[in-house]
């Protein structure tokens, strides 16, 4: 499955590329009384470049906004657990984030009528937050192509996310 990649841009360092960021894998989950998207987000966190003894920037937030056909599903968040993603001095750093965004009756209706007429796209829109000191915080947005990717889901239950 090609997978839906943004670029996570840091407010250090004149906006120098903190990590790319790719939606490896989606999928729907019942759960008791509700239904569940799931996301999983691959991120390779680019070298900060600056000396150990500095403090270098984490990723301490990621949300997505999902919307079909202009009218809002709900919001991916991530998983607790799986922040700050650090980043180093001379190596690149991976990390995998899954993102949830619980889903009512008339929200999976939905769904399912956008699928029983066409290919299914969902409107992404994500962002973040990035700390540098203990003091400073910056919430930012992916940098490529806007913020805005979609998905495309096939009637069949293929895959195909495109951005």
């Amino acid at each position: 499955m090609p997978g839906m990649t943004f670029h996570i841009n840091s407010p250090i360092g004149g906006g120098k590329t903190f990590g790319t960021a790719t939606v490896s894998g989606a999928s729907g989950e019942p759960g008791v009384g509700f239904f569940r998207l799931t996301f999983r987000v691959d991120l390779l966190v680019e070298p900060a470049g600056t000396p150990a003894n500095q403090l270098l920037p984490e990723l301490t937030d990621l949300v997505a906004e999902v919307r079909l056909g202009g009218r809002s599903l709900g919001r991916l968040v991530a998983m607790p657990g799986f922040f700050p993603v650090k980043s180093y001095p001379a190596r690149s750093n991976h990390a995998q984030i899954p993102m949830t965004c619980d889903l009512d009756r008339p929200r999976i209706e939905a769904i399912e009528r956008q699928r029983a007429a066409h290919d299914l796209t969902l409107e992404v829109s994500c962002s973040g937050k990035l700390r540098h000191l203990p003091t400073q915080l910056w919430r930012v947005r992916p940098a490529s192509d806007g913020h805005q990717v979609a998905l495309s889901l096939g009637q069949t239950g293929q895959q195909a996310l495109t951005g």
